[in-house]
């Protein structure tokens, strides 16, 4: 932390909030909160490059979601909550783009379908357009 322990970070983040400081209330919990967050992200991920890109969508929903911060709990753990989502979202969406990506398998039947399907279309297209000239 900041040279605060966390009860005066704590006290320090919500004397901001109150006063719609809502910039310094960011800048305490990053700098308060981070490397503790960044571990989590760390540990939960097991890769330091997806740690450090969670941390990064983390921040900007910390920055964009503070003024919801309501004080029913520690801002520590309202922190670790946000933290925590943002570590499944990229997750989650890590499959999906991994998903995308992998396409059909070259011998499937589909695949050979879908390519006989693209040549004849593409040829539709090419005698449409000399039609046209």
């Amino acid at each position: 932390m900041i040279g605060l322990n966390r009860n005066e970070l704590e006290q320090e983040i919500k004397y901001r909030l109150e006063h719609a400081d809502h910039d310094g209330a960011a800048t305490m919990a990053l700098r308060g909160y981070g490397p503790e967050i960044f571990g989590f992200l760390h540990v939960f991920h097991r890769n330091p490059q997806d740690a450090a890109e969670v941390l990064a969508i983390f921040s900007e929903r910390l920055w964009r979601d503070l003024p919801t911060f309501r004080g029913d709990c520690t801002f520590r753990t309202w922190a670790c909550a946000a933290a925590r989502h943002s570590a499944l979202n990229y997750a989650r969406d890590s499959r999906r783009r991994r998903g995308r990506e992998e396409g059909l398998p070259e011998g499937s039947e589909l695949s050979a379908r879908l390519r006989k399907r693209f040549e004849l279309l593409k040829n539709r297209l090419r005698e449409q357009l000399r039609s046209s000239e």
